[in-house]
């Protein structure tokens, strides 16, 4: 089924019909166009651009939705935004008719009953915070997301700020071969330093700032 000129499967673009969508906003159509070349991405957009539907889509639409093993590891620096993430991935899957294991882990949940449910599967999406899924794939080993054939990084410039390169650095490190996203709202020094180690020769998607989006904030 085509949408806004990309091939996608049905099911995708039910679920972003569902939500409102006439087309892609420009980050999403620039980390579509740049999936055929085969390289990582580091990107800067705003937020409120649309920069988590430009990752979920492409991992949606290569997954293979009957195989049971980590696909994607997706890393937001807060609760908040995994949570999120999360809700827009199971809006996505709902729409398909077969079953996508998408898991949240982040703070505030049953540490021991996770473990125990990762001892016999893997979910195919991950999501969650930095520290809590180094805790449960490296230090406890039972989250294998050794798999995964896509690492995200949301919100790289907060992910940084909050502390957690340590941790980034040993989850990049395990999945250095995987298709690699890096997204920020800016394009700072540290983010550029962390990004050199582990993307080499990316797809740079720079997203200038404008105002002509129509975003309404309250608080």
């Amino acid at each position: 089924m085509r949408f806004d000129n990309y091939e996608l499967k049905d099911y995708i673009v039910k679920a972003i019909q569902d939500i409102g969508f006439k087309e892609f906003t420009p980050i999403q159509k620039n980390v579509l166009d740049s999936l055929n070349n085969n390289k990582n991405i580091l990107a800067k957009s705003k937020t409120g651009s649309g920069k988590t539907h430009a990752f979920l889509i492409p991992i949606f639409q290569e997954l293979n939705e009957d195989k049971y093993e980590a696909f994607a590891t997706i890393i937001s620096p807060t609760k908040e935004l995994a949570m999120q993430t999360y809700k827009m991935a199971q809006q996505i899957a709902s729409f398909c008719g077969k079953r996508i294991d998408i898991k949240l882990y982040c703070g505030g949940t049953d540490r021991l009953k996770e473990i125990e449910k990762l001892k016999n599967s893997t979910p195919q999406i991950i999501i969650g915070t930095p520290g809590k899924i180094k805790d449960l794939a490296v230090d406890e080993n039972v989250l294998k997301i050794y798999t995964s054939k896509y690492l995200i990084v949301d919100e790289m410039d907060m992910t940084l700020d909050g502390g957690y390169e340590e941790d980034l650095d040993v989850i990049s490190q395990i999945l250095k071969d995987s298709k690699m996203m890096f997204f920020s709202a800016t394009m700072e020094e540290k983010i550029l330093h962390f990004a050199k180690k582990y993307l080499s020769n990316p797809e740079i998607i720079d997203i200038k700032n404008t105002n002509d989006t129509k975003i309404q904030h309250i608080w």
